[in-house]
């Protein structure tokens, strides 16, 4: 949890924080958005020994959670199994 980086690399205010606080916001919570913004970042890494399968993971993972809906999240589940 790093708010303070956060905090600077989307641009929020320090009102746009105690907000979010106020809200009920926590570090690590399942809050993504509040108010139409996003909380916090994901960081990933890739090296010399991360192979096509690490990153194709990494894409379907960010895919399914950052861009599908909850219902396209279901659905896809339900066709997996």
């Amino acid at each position: 949890c790093n708010p303070g980086g956060c905090q600077a690399l989307l641009g929020l205010s320090e009102a746009d924080v105690l907000d979010a606080v106020r809200a009920g916001k926590q570090c690590g919570d399942e809050r993504d958005v509040l108010g139409g913004r996003p909380t916090g970042v994901v960081r990933a890494s890739l090296g010399k020994d991360s192979s096509w399968e690490d990153v194709d993971a990494l894409l379907s993972f960010l895919h399914e959670t950052f861009v599908l809906g909850p219902a396209e999240r279901t659905s896809s589940a339900d066709a997996a199994d």
